[in-house]
């Protein structure tokens, strides 16, 4: 399997390989979402949602602390350096994994406050598991980019991704299909990849003087990090998760089965997220602060109207998508989407405000949106909900992702300007 790969990882086509292996995992969990909701129904999706809010809770602490300072000091490495810190970080990783599944095997005695009822509970230990394998699956990916193993990768995505896909679609087929089976399908999947992942790795022994540098190093660079992804996952869940306490797992499913549809915007995100960063960086460095200002209204006024003209087009014909892909059951649930439209758009606003920011090395705003939007979660959730209900809910997503924007382009007018005309003065004199 290594000769192979390192034959295969020659190949000219690592690229193409790479955009396939994002739109696999994009498409496996855009027709997954749309399998359960069909299979199982809006109430049972919805306790699967709050269920991977849990894995994906976790996976934003293992992002912040092993896998994101990963991929920025590993690369600065010599090969023999970087091998040894890889061997320190799976150790970290092995640590982190066995905590975090523990923290979520205690949900088990917290899940009242989830709202699970007796038969629900059956689920968390199967959810602690995948979540143990999950995180392990992010270090190995991870691993294989910084490695250029981009194959290896592939076929670890692939694993999973379509492995779950398929399991999960042939108990569908044969009618054999519940909530349990499903995470099930996700787990033995997962143990698969994983497994594979650490019969090609081998067993390695870290090296125990350089062990405890590397963490210190690795918790150094990651404690903003971390704070960072706590804060974003509250302010973005927080309404969701007291949502489903106060007026059911439906309206969680609801929501998610939305958020399902908007994840083809993602792309043009992520698209964006590729490009414009780097060339607003050329512009600031070649021209200055108005270079870089006007490339950034040129290109979002131009991806702008594009996806204007998308949002109107899902928008309008929301009944219809909703029809097509989940059934006439649900197109009551119609108008979400045309929320989800009209939020979109700050959405997309809020991008070319955090590149400007983060091109002029000016991060702190980004942490200030988070705790504004968690302080106003934590105190209007309740009252949203219990008031008003599905449109409470949908209101405080939206009153939500208003403050990040609103944020973003208080410091980007106010502040980002005069600090970086500061910086480039301190710099000329030197």
């Amino acid at each position: 399997m290594r000769k192979l790969l390192q034959k295969l990882n020659k190949n000219p086509y690592k690229k193409p390989i790479l955009l396939l292996d994002q739109m696999m995992v994009s498409g496996s969990n855009f027709l997954l979402g749309i399998l359960l909701v069909r299979s199982l129904g809006l109430e049972s999706y919805g306790v699967f949602a709050l269920l991977w809010m849990i894995v994906l809770f976790a996976l934003g602490i293992n992002q912040a602390l092993i896998t994101k300072p990963m991929l920025s000091l590993a690369p600065k490495m010599n090969k023999e350096d970087s091998t040894e810190y890889l061997v320190n970080i799976y150790w970290l990783q092995s640590a982190l994994s066995t905590l975090l599944l523990f923290a979520g095997i205690g949900t088990w005695f917290t899940a009242d406050f989830f709202n699970f009822d007796i038969a629900h509970l059956s689920f968390i230990p199967v959810v602690s598991l995948i979540l143990f394998l999950q995180l392990f699956h992010d270090y190995f990916r991870k691993k294989c980019f910084i490695e250029d193993n981009v194959f290896l990768a592939f076929i670890l995505d692939g694993i999973l991704y379509m492995g779950q896909l398929i399991l999960i679609g042939y108990f569908w087929l044969t009618g054999g299909l519940s909530l349990y089976t499903a995470l099930l399908c996700i787990l033995v999947v997962n143990a698969v990849g994983i497994g594979m992942m650490w019969l090609i790795n081998g067993f390695s022994i870290p090296n125990f003087t350089s062990l405890r540098s590397t963490w210190k190093k690795q918790f150094h660079y990651s404690k903003w990090l971390v704070g960072t992804s706590v804060l974003q996952w509250f302010s973005g869940n927080y309404f969701i998760i007291i949502g489903a306490t106060i007026i059911g797992p439906v309206a969680v499913g609801a929501l998610r089965m939305v958020q399902n549809i908007m994840g083809f915007f993602h792309i043009l995100f992520l698209s964006m997220e590729n490009i414009v960063p780097i060339e607003a960086a050329r512009q600031l460095q070649a021209g200055g602060w108005n270079s870089m200002t006007l490339y950034l209204k040129k290109m979002t006024t131009k991806l702008g109207l594009v996806f204007l003209v998308l949002l109107v087009a899902v928008a309008g014909l929301s009944p219809l998508i909703i029809e097509l892909l989940y059934g006439t059951e649900y197109l009551e649930y119609s108008y979400v989407v045309v929320v989800y439209c009209a939020m979109y758009i700050m959405v997309f606003l809020s991008l070319p405000l955090q590149f400007a920011l983060r091109t002029i090395e000016l991060t702190y705003p980004l942490f200030v949106a988070y705790i504004i939007a968690t302080i106003f979660s934590f105190f209007a959730a309740s009252f949203f909900l219990k008031e008003w209900g599905m449109s409470g809910l949908l209101a405080g997503l939206v009153i939500t992702q208003f403050i990040t924007f609103a944020t973003y382009g208080y410091y980007y007018l106010n502040y980002g300007k005069s600090n970086y005309s500061r910086q480039e003065i301190a710099l000329y004199k030197k």
